[in-house]
């Protein structure tokens, strides 16, 4: 009989930016919020069935965002799961 697979998950990776320097001042220093979808954008750095390999993406990821100003947060999600999310601070 053959064996069963097991079940598939899927990884996703991803980097949040703000769109600009201004709205991220804003933000920060609570005088707005994010309401509207072009005061981000999300970079998909991974997506696939690899643990492995969305770790290592996870990694590269969150180096790059450490080097982007404009970088917020770096997340890692199993289907719909949130596995990771981490804020990037700048200083």
């Amino acid at each position: 009989m053959p064996r069963k697979k097991p079940p598939t998950h899927i990884y996703g990776v991803y980097i949040t930016f703000y769109a600009d320097e201004t709205i991220k001042e804003r933000v920060e220093r609570g005088e707005e919020f994010i309401i509207s979808p072009e005061q981000v954008t999300t970079q998909l750095v991974y997506l696939g069935s690899s643990r492995s390999v969305a770790v290592n993406s996870f990694f590269r990821a969150a180096q790059a965002a450490m080097n982007n100003p404009l970088a917020d947060t770096v997340k890692v999600e199993m289907g719909d799961e949130v596995l990771i999310r981490v804020r990037i601070e700048h200083h």
